[in-house]
């Protein structure tokens, strides 16, 4: 078995909150470290290419708002000059920058519902000019509706004060008043909290959004997943060759994750979830049995609601569990971190089973390191992959801490002299060192 290696995670809000932890401290896999009291609002893209006529790499350049910019509808969060023309792209809901692609030259602003304004009245009856008691007349929704900001609250299409009256928020409509020719509307509230995921000890902190956990452990990835992420003590149900039944299933395993053989039956994951299991890592898994469960095989998982998250390390059908992972769990005396989420298509992302303990931490091995000792400034590289393949030349620095890159993947990076003065970022993995 091979010793335990570094494991890095980052864990962010999807918005703006409070960050619960500081640097250096320890954690465990279920500690909360994060906190969001807003509720996710509606997500909006902006096509930043496409309205200002420019390429990808001139996005970030082209922004006025970063990241976690708190924006409002109507500001400008990106300008440009083409052909003596300034053209801007401005924001078009009241939230937060909560994403910058440069792969794909959009923007994703989410619209912000703070928990401070739990409800919005919205004087309907003056924006349209009529008697209070004749709102009813005029609303286009019911009381208990659920609407988003934009949606058409009432109309009138007559007289000489015609008009509309939008939702300015997303949530639920309370009450429509014909005493105050008023509409309120209740904003939903669910707080949203983010947890470590894996023990560990968290080496940074990103401001409103969440850390950055270091764990010692074993890593596997599966291939195909059902249900997200998931924290649990390990039990092992069966060998490594066997199928899993019904049987296999204890009903002491509420909370547990159970380690299956080379696959298991539709009836011993019925068992598993009617025990209160919470996930399922086996060899492989048939696809008759996913379709038995009502979830079949698709390019994109990770939400749905079995009832547990199941994992398929090598494949579909029955596969016998690897023996790696088998040993590194027997005699293992602590939770696994694991996830079911899988994108077989642009963005591969892959299940995964983590087995971390911080008692690992201080002798983890520095095998997780992606970058080569030998790779250092002054030495010769020939890059393998990427824009620049065939090219060689000198590494000038080596950044340790990953980057994310266009494609949206973080890694290590070097920045390669290729000609006098011409210097390029490369990815650390697709670079060899020659010299």
């Amino acid at each position: 078995m091979t010793h335990p290696v570094l494991i890095r995670r980052e864990r962010r809000l999807p918005l703006p909150g409070e960050v619960l932890v500081s640097p250096g401290a320890l954690v465990k896999a279920q500690d909360v470290i994060a906190r969001s009291e807003l509720v996710p609002g509606n997500p909006y893209i902006v096509d930043i290419v496409r309205e200002l006529g420019i390429p990808n790499d001139q996005v970030r350049g082209a922004m006025l708002a970063e990241e976690g910019s708190r924006v409002k509808t109507g500001d400008v969060i990106a300008r440009s000059h083409v052909r003596n023309e300034v053209r801007e792209v401005k924001a078009q809901a009241d939230g937060v920058i909560e994403f910058i692609s440069e792969a794909y030259g959009r923007v994703l602003i989410r619209e912000e519902v703070k928990p401070d304004q739990p409800v919005v009245t919205i004087d309907v009856a003056g924006k349209l000019h009529i008697p209070p008691w004749q709102i009813r007349w005029y609303v286009r929704v019911k009381e208990e509706d659920e609407v988003k900001m934009g949606t058409k609250l009432a109309s009138e299409s007559a007289g000489a004060y015609a008009g509309l009256v939008y939702s300015p928020v997303r949530g639920i409509v309370e009450k429509i008043c014909g005493r105050t020719g008023t509409i309120t509307i209740r904003r939903p509230y669910r707080p949203t909290l983010v947890s470590a995921y894996i023990p560990g000890k968290i080496t940074e902190t990103i401001p409103q959004f969440g850390a950055v956990v270091l764990g010692a452990g074993h890593e596997f990835e599966g291939v195909f997943g059902i249900g997200g992420e998931e924290v649990g003590r390990a039990r092992i149900a069966c060998g490594p060759e066997s199928v899993l039944q019904p049987e296999d299933v204890r009903d002491d395993d509420s909370g547990a994750v159970l380690m299956a053989g080379a696959s298991a039956t539709a009836e011993a994951i019925r068992k598993a979830i009617a025990v209160g299991a919470r996930a399922l890592i086996c060899g492989g898994v048939d696809i008759e049995t996913l379709e038995t469960l009502g979830v079949g095989v698709r390019g994109f998982t990770g939400g749905e609601t079995l009832g547990l998250t199941l994992i398929a390390m090598h494949g579909f059908g029955a596969m016998p569990l690897s023996a790696t992972l088998h040993e590194a769990l027997e005699g293992f005396d602590g939770e696994v971190s694991v996830t079911g989420s899988t994108q077989m298509r642009t963005g591969v992302r892959r299940p995964e089973v983590l087995i971390c303990s911080n008692a690992w931490l201080n002798a983890a091995s520095a095998e997780a390191r992606r970058i080569p000792e030998n790779l250092v400034a002054g030495a010769t590289v020939r890059v393998l992959m990427g824009n620049h393949r065939g090219w060689s030349g000198k590494v000038v620095s080596v950044e340790e801490r990953p980057h994310r890159l266009v494609t949206e993947e973080m890694t290590e990076v070097a920045m390669v002299e290729l000609a006098p003065g011409r210097i390029v970022e490369v990815p650390a993995p697709n670079l060899k060192v020659i010299a």
